[in-house]
């Protein structure tokens, strides 16, 4: 375990004991102004290094660091966050629609089947695999059966949706749709 200092102008986390940072500035002036934030790094039971912001002041850090060393020695499992990060969809729903706030909702059917619909698509993966190259993917393939479509964008919307009347063509209209290419059948 160790305490490490972030020095506030380039963000490097190193030794407290050093006065200079590599970057030029002064550490000594930057603790006494508060302006340093400390850090404290230490290991998991599986061997990762974690490290977590512990306050602007030396004494914070030291406490800090006499708490994780605590709960290492008394139970060293506290200090990994594992059941979020195996939590699937399915539970993470099934969770959210036992809320009592949420059964209360008028348009809880609606929310259910949704969700059921969202479950049908990720309900077995992990919360925290989930990229959005994979969401990408899943509503392009949503499209080809069927299912709900996006909102149109400016390109794929018609050409002038707010026009009240039908577009009149006259010789500068003509003139400047083949100037930008096009037809002048509209």
């Amino acid at each position: 375990m160790a305490i490490l200092a972030e020095c506030p102008w380039c963000h490097k986390k190193q030794s407290i004991r050093n006065r200079m940072c590599s970057c030029g500035n002064g550490l000594v002036a930057a603790k006494r102004a508060k302006k340093v934030r400390y850090w404290v790094s230490y290991r998991l039971p599986s061997g990762k290094q974690r490290r977590e912001p512990a306050g602007f002041s030396i004494e914070e850090a030291r406490a800090a660091e006499g708490k994780r060393r605590a709960q290492k020695i008394e139970n060293p499992g506290i200090l990994e966050k594992v059941p979020a990060e195996r939590m699937t969809f399915a539970e993470l729903i099934d969770w959210y629609l036992k809320l009592k706030s949420v059964q209360k909702l008028a348009s809880f059917k609606r929310v259910q089947g949704a969700l059921g619909n969202f479950n049908l698509a990720f309900g077995e993966r992990i919360v925290s695999s989930l990229k959005p190259r994979i969401w990408k993917t899943t509503r392009t393939s949503g499209k080809r059966r069927g299912g709900p479509q996006p909102p149109p964008t400016w390109k794929s919307a018609s050409p002038r949706p707010w026009s009240p009347r039908p577009l009149i063509m006259t010789s500068w209209t003509a003139e400047r749709s083949r100037h930008f290419g096009r037809s002048s059948e509209n």
